[in-house]
């Protein structure tokens, strides 16, 4: 049977990694969640009832989310944020999320991202966060924003929602993440 000393030990032991564990989560909530500092967000939601909007087997999807620059108010854009739930139905899927800009019906800027790779399980939803900062970009306010699908193989997708935010300061540079939605 054990003496008393190691019983007491061992409970000081527990106590301890109870505390440090603790801490420990404290801190790194503290290091690692951040405020959202977007000066402005919105949502495009689909609806399943829209056949042709959520499921495509065509090159370039329908569905366009856009925000028109002159309806809000900002000082500088240094940063867009884009965010959609999609799900893929095969692996030879290659797919695109398409940042344009225009101007009078003119590009001003371009960019595509590559998904088909980074979705992990096939047939499951998932939100792809990808991240454009631009540093030396002026936006003028008759800028128009959007956002669309490129599906080169013409494979069937799905989408649930994008999101956009714009922020006046760069954002951390990583490429895609996900998060089970």
């Amino acid at each position: 049977m054990p003496e008393k000393t190691d019983i007491k030990q061992i409970v000081l032991i527990l106590i301890s990694a109870v505390v440090f564990m603790s801490v420990f989560f404290i801190l790194t909530k503290k290091i690692y969640v951040k405020k959202d500092t977007a000066f402005y967000t919105t949502t495009f939601f689909y609806k399943k009832s829209k056949i042709d909007s959520v499921t495509y087997n065509c090159e370039y999807s329908h569905i366009k989310s856009e925000i028109k620059l002159d309806t809000i108010s900002f000082d500088t854009l240094k940063s867009i944020v884009i965010s959609p739930t999609v799900k893929l139905d095969t692996s030879d899927t290659e797919l695109f999320l398409i940042l344009s800009i225009d101007y009078n019906n003119k590009n001003v800027f371009w960019k595509s991202y590559r998904l088909q790779s980074q979705v992990f399980e096939l047939n499951k939803w998932k939100k792809i966060k990808q991240i454009q900062n631009f540093d030396n970009f002026y936006f003028d306010k008759n800028y128009v924003v959007k956002t669309y699908f490129w599906n080169k193989t013409k494979s069937n997708f799905q989408i649930k929602n994008i999101e956009l935010k714009l922020y006046s300061e760069p954002q951390e540079n990583y490429n895609l993440i996900f998060n089970k939605n």
